[in-house]
């Protein structure tokens, strides 16, 4: 009998790619003001998140402006798919 399970979802259980795509091409159009292609972020698979966002907008950036922060008077607190 086992004791543990160890799963992998991500994309194995649940198709999460799109969510995770969405994810960033939020944080790239929000807060870098770029969109992303698929292949921009394909690019980026390996680190973790956090890694990833600075990549995306900048240590600086992502040190100094809190999500809810937005330099557009346009933007919208929505993730767009």
């Amino acid at each position: 009998m086992f004791e543990l399970f160890i799963w992998d979802l991500d994309n194995t259980v649940i198709g999460s790619s799109r969510l995770l795509w969405g994810a960033f091409q939020w944080v790239a159009e929000r807060f870098a003001g770029r969109p992303m292609t698929p292949q921009d972020i394909v690019g980026l698979y390996g680190p973790p998140e956090d890694v990833v966002i600075e990549q995306i907008v900048g240590q600086e950036e992502k040190r100094t402006r809190p999500c809810g922060h937005s330099t557009s008077s346009t933007s919208k607190n929505t993730i767009a798919s």
